[in-house]
């Protein structure tokens, strides 16, 4: 197989674009904004928008089109055996050939605002569409930073959870030197051995929540393997100011989310379809032009007689037309009645699905700012727990090292310790995903 020099350099120029990806894949953190970044690109969902976005264009362009005249032509070439036409309409015994040429145009003048009403009715669907991506974007985002937090708590659980791996292999090392002095029992070494190998399987665990949420990010991001990616905690703003109120948020949020202008835009597109079909009550009124001309050729003429030449009979016989046509509905087997009851209903449709995402955007604000509320209460009264848990661990700790504590009382406070610290995290992140959302709708 022989490869054109053209293929060759393509292959060169998109080897050298993976090789330097897969540099920065595996050298560089991505940022949360690069993330995003690369999945409004990559994302699947948002390509279908566009493509969305392009046919409703292209709709629009139809049916701003439906004002310029038509124009057609055709030609026309026969032989007639027996009775044949002449140019002025009368047939005589003769065999004869004849070719014909016609032009036609066509210009709507009133249409009972059809053409008028279908322009808006296409406007309103490519602004829907538009919106339509809009909050394909959005989603879009809230679902790459729920992947991208979630790879951050889990990457700090996995640390917490190694330092109490550290903690445990630790205690079990002072333990088993304790009793080779005789200041323990060996029971006691058993249970510090029993909370190492507990705080171990934890941290393969969150090891492996870590690797699933990688891969979980990477395929939003339509990357083909998660190995070596690795994500920085850097330009998240961790400062978050909850609203006062949340139905000031939601009057706020309301006219600028997506969802909601998609949904008026369709309203307004049914409202336009009615016009549309109501336009079937109306006359219609063209616009119509034409040029006719023909030749003719006769072979059994009597004697003497001649067919006349092809360029007289292209000046005799050419005709201009010019006219309008009025079309006037009498009745249509009541088809125009039963399309506007269909768009009508249609409109009904697209109001209840405007009520609908609004109430449904209400629910959401609700939730997240409840959720933010409570997740900033819990931070605050689990900070406070961790500070007290370090506090009783230390106190255990010096106990234990001049016997006044045994090694299930370490254990103990150890994952008191360790619970306060996992609890306190996950109610950072959900604190921060619930702020950053909120923040994202009121943009």
């Amino acid at each position: 197989m022989v490869i054109m020099p053209n293929v060759r350099v393509n292959i060169l120029i998109s080897l050298c674009f993976l090789m330097q990806a897969q540099f920065v894949f595996a050298n560089q953190p991505w940022t949360l904004q690069e993330c995003i970044d690369r999945a409004k690109t990559a994302n699947l969902t948002i390509r279908q928008k566009q493509l969305a976005i392009q046919q409703a264009n292209i709709a629009l362009k139809t049916a701003q089109c439906q004002r310029l005249p038509s124009l057609s032509g055709s030609v026309h070439e026969g032989y007639n055996m027996g009775l044949s036409p002449s140019v002025s309409g009368v047939y005589s015994q003769s065999n004869a050939s004849a070719a014909n040429l016609s032009v036609s145009l066509s210009l709507p003048l009133f249409t009972g605002f059809r053409i008028r009403n279908g322009i808006i009715s296409a406007k309103c669907d490519l602004n829907a569409s538009k919106a339509d991506k809009e909050q394909a974007l959005q989603d879009m985002v809230i679902d790459v930073m729920a992947a991208y937090l979630q790879v951050l708590l889990d990457k700090e659980l996995t640390r917490s959870a190694q330092e109490q791996v550290r903690l445990s292999s630790k205690q079990a090392d002072k333990a088993q030197r304790m009793i080779q002095v005789g200041k323990l029992s060996r029971s006691e070494l058993y249970d510090s051995q029993a909370q190492l190998a507990k705080d171990s399987a934890s941290l393969i665990k969150l090891q492996t929540d870590q690797q699933l949420a990688v891969i979980d990010l990477t395929q939003l991001l339509q990357f083909e393997r998660s190995t070596d990616f690795d994500i920085s905690a850097s330009g998240i703003d961790t400062v978050c100011v909850l609203p006062d109120n949340a139905d000031i948020l939601y009057s706020t949020a309301l006219n600028g989310y997506p969802a909601i202008r998609s949904a008026q835009y369709r309203i307004d597109k049914a409202k336009a379809d009615i016009g549309v079909a109501r336009a079937g009550y109306w006359p219609t009124i063209d616009l119509l032009a034409g040029y006719y001309n023909g030749y003719y050729f006769y072979y059994n003429l009597e004697d003497g007689a001649k067919n006349t030449s092809f360029s007289k009979q292209f000046y005799q016989n050419q005709q201009q037309v010019i006219g309008a046509t009025l079309s006037v509905p009498i009745f249509s087997r009541l088809d125009v009645k039963h399309k506007v009851q269909t768009a009508t209903l249609n409109m009904q449709q697209q109001e209840l699905a405007l009520e609908t995402a609004k109430l449904t955007f209400y629910k959401t604000i609700q939730q997240i700012c409840c959720r933010a509320v409570a997740a900033k209460g819990r931070l605050h009264s689990l900070q406070k727990e961790e500070e007290a848990s370090q506090i009783a661990y230390e106190a255990v700790l010096e106990k234990f090292e001049v016997g006044k504590a045994n090694a299930f009382e370490v254990n103990e406070k150890q994952t008191a310790l360790a619970k306060a610290v996992s609890e306190r995290i996950q109610a950072k992140y959900d604190y921060l995903f619930a702020c950053k959302t909120l923040e994202l709708y009121v943009k």
